[in-house]
C-alpha cells in the first residue's frame, strides 16, 4: 500500500498511484484451520464476526485498510 502512494510502475509502462486518502479492502483467501492464520489472527487482533462463524475482519486506521477473512475461505475436502 505504502508503494502504491509513493508510486510504482506497472508492467505496461503505466505508472500507479494512489493518494493518502485512498481506502483499501483486502480480501484474504486461506485455510483458518492453519495454525500459522490462527496466530495471525490473533497476532493482529482481527474481529470475529458472528463468532468467526462468518470469518473475520480487520481495520488498520494508518494505512486506512480494511482486511477481511471469509469464513470457509477454503473449505477441505476429503478424498474418498
Amino acid at each position: 500500500m505504502d508503494r502504491l502512494r509513493e508510486g510504482m510502475w506497472a508492467e505496461g509502462g503505466q505508472k500507479i498511484k494512489a493518494s493518502e486518502s485512498t481506502r483499501f479492502y483486502c480480501f484474504i483467501v486461506c485455510d483458518t484451520d492453519d495454525p500459522k492464520i490462527q496466530a495471525m489472527i490473533r497476532e493482529y487482533e482481527f474481529s470475529p464476526v458472528f463468532d468467526g462463524a462468518d470469518g473475520y475482519t480487520y481495520y488498520h486506521k494508518g494505512l486506512r485498510a480494511s482486511s477481511e477473512i471469509p469464513s470457509g475461505s477454503i473449505e477441505h475436502s476429503s478424498s474418498a
